[in-house]
């Protein structure tokens, strides 16, 4: 175990104006004393100009241009999100422009200085739109809107959002509203134009196994309604696949999910879909796809339990729950967007999320239990965010980010079977009032070049080390408690790890850094 001893000045070159200064450096100090103790760098400020290096305590100064012991200035990103994810916005230490993505430590290359990058302050009249073409027959529409709070794609006239009086616009998943005069203004004026005569009529027919409604069938409803449709499903059974490819359409259950089963699964390409309180038997694969599926029951199935794929893809999950897959319970690829809210992912053979090929998944309050697999998989050069979810007793890792990016916020990951979260090489994260407890290995593992950071986090009770670095990763830490492990902190040579009012407590092996890792201490 590490304490300090008495201050004792060094003194050291600055690397940015060359100046003599003096650092205040504490040695690690044991009983008996022990040689390979690993040396405890000091956090130094030049009184020149004000530049901030680590030193230890020989005076050499770290310049690898890595993450080190200054505190990490905070800017706001700039402009509109492009393709991805990115915005623009200002280096706080030499003003240099650069692209940064949001809520992600970001690194500017010219003066190697590291900072934290965060949304601008959402504003109640920013919105997005595209016009579609005036020459399909209906008339012109808005094609595309973005609800300035939760990023959520949709129409107007769809079932995202909802116009209000006055030129005002809610958004229905988050319920936030917004000021957009001119795009309904616009929207007004060309359906007065075309004299609403144009769009297609609404046409609704009610589905019936038992014969009391239109159809016994949903093949042949799906033949007759046509675009822009809604069918009205009463309880019952219905054993047949239902493709809804090029169709906008609603699908409604009469009754609760487990009176009205759908057999076969859900397929469409290209589509605009709402579908309500059903039970969906079988997988459910969307390709192109806007779909909106609230309040259903999905799983049972021998490959992927909801599939998403292609650039144009956007799905949310609104209180649904997907179980018993074969596979993964949810799988986002190819550009996909997929955004889950209040489900509940548990029991599947693969695992609850899987996001990959540059898709990326949103969750809030979801819970990922008992899966075989792990509870999310991100594979490089993808992004996660999570809030207020809980992943637990999973058979694999709670969180494998490998390569990717991840933010999570609120979130516990509690009682894996194997490790809490695990961050591949080059991944970022970035994780803010989470719990890490009760893993039976590592609650935290960083793997080769990882750049992370924690704030106000909890590693408790795991059965290995709390957080295990490798080699050449950087992570900063603030105010964490790391209580309970069987090891506080296991870092591997080359790896620095920077701890700012954290607490390590009752950690049975205490610290284990291998010769060359270096910690940074302040306020511990």
């Amino acid at each position: 175990m590490l304490e300090r001893m008495s201050d004792e000045l060094v003194n050291v070159t600055c690397p940015s104006c060359g100046q003599r200064c003096e650092a205040h450096f504490s040695a690690p100090q044991a009983d008996p004393p022990r040689w390979d103790e690993p040396e405890i760098a000091a956090a130094v400020r030049c009184p020149f100009c004000e530049w901030e290096f680590v030193c230890n305590e020989h005076g050499e100064v770290a310049d690898d241009g890595e993450l080190d012991s200054q505190p990490l200035l905070t800017v706001t990103a700039e402009g509109e999100l492009d393709a991805d994810d990115l915005r623009q916005t200002t280096c706080p230490c030499c003003a240099r422009r650069l692209e940064a993505s949001t809520a992600e430590i970001e690194f500017c290359r010219g003066c190697q200085h590291h900072f934290v990058v965060q949304e601008a302050p959402f504003r109640a009249e920013s919105y997005f739109t595209e016009t579609g073409d005036e020459d399909n027959g209906y008339g012109p529409e808005a094609e595309e809107m973005l609800c300035p709070m939760c990023q959520d794609y949709g129409d107007l006239d769809g079932p995202e959002f909802d116009p209000l009086p006055g030129g005002w616009v809610q958004c229905r998943p988050c319920g936030w509203e917004f000021f957009a005069p001119d795009l309904c203004q616009e929207l007004w004026d060309s359906h007065r134009r075309w004299g609403w005569a144009g769009r297609p009529r609404r046409v609704r027919y009610v589905v019936a196994s038992d014969g009391s409604g239109d159809f016994r069938s949903l093949t042949a409803a799906l033949d007759r309604v046509g675009e822009r449709g809604e069918l009205v499903v009463r309880p019952g059974t219905y054993a047949e696949p239902l493709v809804a490819d090029f169709r906008r359409l609603k699908i409604v259950a009469d009754g609760s999910p487990d009176e009205v089963r759908l057999v076969g699964g859900l397929k469409a390409t290209a589509a605009r879909l709402t579908v309500q309180g059903v039970t969906l038997t079988g997988p459910v694969v969307l390709h192109h796809t806007r779909a909106l599926l609230e309040r259903c029951e999905m799983g049972w199935s021998r490959q992927v339990g909801v599939f998403v794929s292609g650039s144009r893809s956007r799905v949310r999950l609104l209180h649904c729950g997907v179980r018993n897959c074969e596979q993964a319970a949810v799988s986002a690829t190819r550009g996909a967007v997929l955004l889950l809210t209040d489900c509940q992912l548990s029991g599947n053979t693969g695992d609850g999320v899987l996001v990959e090929e540059g898709a990326w998944a949103r969750l809030r309050r979801c819970h990922i239990t008992t899966n075989r697999g792990a509870g999310v998989r991100v594979r490089p050069h993808n992004a996660l965010f999570m809030h207020q979810c809980l992943i637990a007793e999973n058979d694999g890792t709670g969180i494998a980010l490998h390569g990717g990016r991840a933010l999570l916020r609120d979130c516990r990951i509690v009682d894996q079977k194997a490790t809490g979260i695990t961050v591949g090489r080059r991944g970022r994260l970035l994780l803010w009032r989470c719990q890490l407890q009760g893993s039976r290995r590592d609650g935290l593992r960083l793997g080769r070049r990882v750049r992370a950071a924690l704030v106000n986090c909890e590693i408790t009770g795991n059965g290995n080390a709390g957080i295990a670095a490798g080699s050449g990763a950087r992570a900063m830490l603030r105010r964490c408690a790391v209580d309970g492990n069987g090891l506080g902190l296991r870092l591997a040579a080359s790896g620095r790890v920077g701890l700012r009012g954290c607490k390590f407590t009752d950690n049975g092996a205490g610290w284990d850094v291998a010769p060359g890792g270096v910690v940074v201490l302040h306020d511990i």
